[in-house]
């Protein structure tokens, strides 16, 4: 190899390891055991495990009926598995009462700066009828239940709901049954004249390939003037009774590739 090869390789190398730039706060569920209750490795970006006392958003201690099972969630071309998924795969196959886990205060995100956030997900619920509904949100610091932004499914919809849901800005089709990655965008500005924007996209896990970040998301909406200055610190994920819903690989990170993994 000459001067010319070596110096192309190692070019190309480190485009890859950029690229790879892991998210700075993930969840493969890997190695736990059923109920979920309060496991939960508390590295990667979270300051606690697992509870489930989601109506409110606090954490008390109280245990998550969520059953994990040991297998991943199928993934789009172009979506890449954590290490951990790869080698201990899990999932969260139902999500019982709840879950809320607390991001460690190094990774709370804090709507009054400048700042771009992305998370992502692997998920997928049996039904889609009225009352078949899955919830998953960031909630803010202190009120422990003030929702900025909301993702619900309902009647084959995702919605994307601002102003703690009050507001319904977007609509996505989704089928039942069907594995989905959902990606959201969280751009927040500290300049107050400007209003802070979520985006999000979905690709099924059966069909659709993972380019890059989408040029055009499939929805978003502007957060209310009341949520701009909120420090979200918490994750609340909550599914109906009457319905199965499966859970795996959440990731947060600043940027796109981070969050698909690539």
């Amino acid at each position: 190899m000459n001067i010319q090869q070596l110096s192309i390789a190692v070019s190309l190398s480190l485009v890859t390891f950029l690229a790879a730039e892991p998210a700075s706060v993930r969840e493969s569920f890997s190695g736990y055991q059923s109920p979920l209750a309060v496991q939960g490795d508390a590295k990667h970006g979270w300051s606690s495990p697992w509870a489930a006392d989601v109506k409110w958003g606090g954490l008390n201690g109280q245990e998550s009926t969520a059953l994990v099972e040991p297998t991943n969630l199928p993934i789009p071309k172009g979506y890449q598995l954590s290490e951990e998924a790869r080698s201990r795969p899990g999932h969260i196959a139902e999500l019982g009462n709840g879950l809320a886990r607390i991001l460690a205060e190094d990774q709370r995100i804090d709507l009054s700066q400048d700042a771009t956030h992305y998370i992502s997900c692997l998920w997928m619920q049996s039904g889609s009828g009225k009352f078949g509904t899955m919830q998953i949100g960031l909630l803010a610091e202190k009120t422990h239940s003030r929702k900025p932004f909301l993702f619900t499914t309902q009647s084959s919809k995702l919605q994307l709901g601002t102003n703690n849901n009050e507001q319904i800005d977007a609509k996505q089709d989704f089928h039942a049954g069907a594995v989905y990655l959902l990606v959201i965008k969280l751009v927040s500005y500290a300049d107050s004249s400007k209003a802070d924007q979520v985006f999000a996209s979905i690709w099924t896990c059966e069909q659709d390939s993972v380019e890059g970040e989408p040029k055009a998301w499939q929805m978003s909406a502007e957060l209310a003037g009341e949520d701009r200055d909120r420090l979200l610190d918490r994750i609340m994920i909550k599914g109906s009774e009457n319905n199965r819903q499966c859970l795996d690989e959440l990731r947060i990170g600043s940027s796109f590739a981070a969050v698909i993994g690539r």
